[in-house]
């Protein structure tokens, strides 16, 4: 049985009231593994129905959730009709905001296990949606109706043609510059044999001019 009970019929009545001036004005705390420290339920079957737990604060959070589980979110939001699990609002800031610190897990993660259900929407007045820094898509890209996975794979298809169109210029200027290697060789070969018989021809006239003035001293010398 519970230790207090908070019962009114009447319009505006509060069934139970905490007021506190420096802590919580209520605080709920329970030992059990199924049931919540507190809990808020309302039974109003109207579209117009109150809420199940409601939160305001002047200056701080309407309601904060803090867990410490590994398995359990520290807030969770669930609907089992066709109204949001999760619904967020703001007159000047964001609606909704995910901040996380882990490197395998997503700060926000939107998942749909319908086979044609999406798992993030997004709708603005100037952007649909914003990403600051790289964005990987695993599957097929389409915008306004029209897929890019085949052009994305024509421009592959062409880099890859590039590549090798670049690939094979590069095995033809080393073919060429073998070529003029050899060409080099070939002049320093000739202009090493030119400067051999340059020399040879310079020896063998030097050789032959000899041989003329000898011979014509003994011609002076048969004369006289």
């Amino acid at each position: 049985m519970s230790t207090v009970i908070g019962k009114v019929s009447n319009p505006g009545e509060i069934g139970v009231v905490g007021e506190s001036d420096e802590f919580e004005g209520v605080r709920g705390i329970s030992h059990a593994s199924n049931h919540g420290g507190v809990v808020g339920i309302n039974d109003n079957q109207t579209d117009t129905a109150g809420q199940g737990v409601f939160g305001e604060s002047a200056k701080g959070e309407g309601v904060r959730g803090v867990g410490h589980s590994a398995v359990h979110g520290a807030v969770v939001g669930t609907n089992d009709n066709e109204a949001p699990g999760v619904f967020g609002e703001s007159a000047k800031g964001e609606g909704v905001r995910g901040v996380g610190h882990s490197a395998l897990h997503g700060a926000v993660v939107g998942t749909n296990d319908n086979a044609a259900g999406i798992g993030i929407f997004g709708k603005g007045g100037r952007l649909a949606g914003q990403f600051e820094g790289n964005v990987e898509v695993t599957g097929d890209l389409t915008v306004r109706g029209i897929s890019l996975s085949p052009q994305v794979t024509s421009l592959q298809q062409q880099v890859t043609g590039l590549q090798q169109q670049v690939a094979s210029s590069q095995q033809q200027v080393a073919s060429f510059q073998q070529q003029l290697t050899t060409l080099h060789q070939l002049v320093n070969n000739i202009q090493q044999q030119l400067a051999s018989l340059q020399q040879k021809e310079a020896t063998d006239v030097q050789g032959i001019t000899v041989s003329l003035v000898t011979l014509a001293s003994r011609i002076t010398n048969l004369g006289g």
